[in-house]
């Protein structure tokens, strides 16, 4: 191989062929110009299944392709300079050019074998592997057949954070017809909003459309006909399909694909139960004005959320207006719907506010609070409660151990540590997988002074919590080794 200059086009292409395990998951590697070398790692056809065999690539590397097939993860970068004594190489994350800078000296260029080439490129990424640290992955990005779009389409998926561990879990979909910079957001508020035990939402599969195919919408004329179309026969097949989802679903929408959330509500109201729709851009010519009022009028059935939010924009305050009085008329007893307005919150800042508290309102009837009228009569009341929750609004068994625990806990500042136990001890019998209900026994046994039944209950919960790597593992963990040692000082 002769010697490189900095600024030369590599011409040289290095395909290591798309190794394939089973003609499933492969590892393709290019070089491609200036310089640029491209590592992917995916699974063809089932992109959630695990690479379990790469051998023939160090331990380091094989754990990274492992995680990007079974998760998503983005492309390893290289991006080499070549000088006739030293190959410098720089390797980021794709979309987040950070990394750090690798060189390495004595060897000339000129006298490189492609093999060699290839074993120096290695070690760029096994350093990499040792210094950079796991990356964060926020989702995956996968390619669907498309029968609207009569070609392939890419969406964003993120799987909550415990989908891995609870295997017998199923999960409402979230679906954002949005883009690519939706995504990260998005995607980080309904993390937040329910990593503290799905207090005060629940954890759900996030759909969302990328950029790409979000612009081949606005190619055919940003119908709201085509994006529901598109939901309807493509996407939600799929998720039901290859995903633990729920019947449930969120649609969800701002701006000029607002629209899309209340086209879906008027024209197809069984296919999603709860519909956002942050500041659309409802026009005259869009009829959707007329359109809702006839669907108010005339529907008396549906069980439906609908949310509308504004920030008073001049061009769509005047239709936005008109619904929200069509709705104040109007709406139906089963269509449960909520508005607001954020004048002081730019057209960028107006999801960030607004999506938060549209989805604790959606969800707001699964927490109750302890002075209710539910939580006062007991726990049958409580469960009776969630089971209407789940037969007339939810479509799916709402778990009510949250409320239940919450009585078992006000038993305890009570005082009424024998109560407190019986509902601690029905509970653990309605969800045994949950970590927290052996917690709320444990702590509730030793109230009563009996360490010695609260101890293997204690392990129980650190157990399960580590296993499903629950938020509270390390307090469980915590409070097991506090326990064990109580009990050893008293023997």
């Amino acid at each position: 191989m002769r010697v490189l200059a900095a600024r030369e086009t590599l011409q040289l292409r290095m395909n290591l062929g798309r190794h394939c395990i089973g003609r499933r998951n492969c590892l393709e590697c290019d070089i491609l110009s200036q310089g640029l070398l491209i590592l992917r790692a995916y699974n063809v056809r089932a992109p959630q299944e695990r690479i379990t065999e790469l051998s023939w690539l160090p331990a380091s590397i094989s754990r990274w392709i492992k995680g990007c097939c079974l998760y998503g993860g983005p492309m390893l970068v290289l991006r080499c300079v070549f000088k006739p004594e030293t190959l410098h190489c720089r390797t980021f994350l794709h979309k987040q050019h950070s990394g750090f800078q690798l060189i390495l000296r004595h060897f000339k260029a000129k006298s490189m074998k492609p093999h060699q080439l290839f074993f120096i490129l290695a070690l760029g990424l096994l350093s990499f592997f040792s210094l950079a640290g796991e990356p964060i992955v926020i989702g995956e990005t996968l390619t669907i057949d498309s029968k609207v779009l009569t070609k392939p389409a890419s969406i964003h998926i993120r799987l909550p954070a415990s989908y891995q561990a609870l295997t017998h879990k199923r999960y409402p979909v979230y679906i954002d017809v949005g883009s690519d910079d939706d995504f990260p957001a998005t995607a980080g508020t309904l993390h937040w909003l329910s990593h503290n035990q799905e207090y005060p939402v629940p954890e759900v599969i996030l759909v969302s459309l990328t950029t790409e195919t979000a612009v081949r919408f606005i190619q055919r004329g940003v119908k709201s006909e085509d994006f529901v179309n598109f939901l309807e026969v493509d996407v939600i097949p799929y998720i039901d399909k290859n995903y633990r989802s729920q019947p449930f679903r969120i649609l969800t929408s701002s701006e000029r694909f607002g629209q899309v959330p209340l086209y879906g509500l008027i024209h197809k109201p069984e296919l999603f139960q709860a519909h956002i729709a942050i500041s659309p851009w409802v026009t005259d010519d869009s009829g959707l004005v007329g359109e809702f009022e006839t669907f108010l009028k005339s529907q008396k059935k549906t069980f439906a959320f609908l949310w509308l939010s504004s920030g008073g924009e001049p061009r769509v305050a005047s239709n936005y207006d008109k619904m929200i009085s069509l709705l104040q008329q109007h709406a139906p007893e089963n269509l449960e719907w909520k508005s607001a307005q954020f004048k002081n919150n730019t057209s960028m800042s107006q999801p960030l506010v607004s999506l938060p508290n549209a989805l604790e309102s959606l969800f707001a009837d699964l927490v109750l609070a302890p002075d209710s009228n539910v939580v006062n009569a007991g726990a049958e009341s409580i469960r009776s409660y969630y089971q209407q929750l789940s037969e007339n609004k939810y479509g799916y068994s709402v778990s009510a151990e949250n409320a239940i625990r919450d009585l078992g806990y006000a038993m305890l500042s009570k005082k009424e540590v024998k109560k407190a136990i019986e509902i601690f001890r029905a509970n653990l019998r309605d969800y045994p997988n949950s970590p927290h209900v052996y917690y709320a026994l444990a702590s509730a046994l030793k109230a009563d002074n009996d360490l010695q039944a609260a101890l293997p209950l204690q392990k129980t919960a650190y157990e399960l919590a580590s296993k499903q790597n629950n938020p509270y593992k390390d307090f469980y963990r915590q409070m097991y080794t506090k326990m064990e040692t109580e009990l050893s000082n008293n023997r």
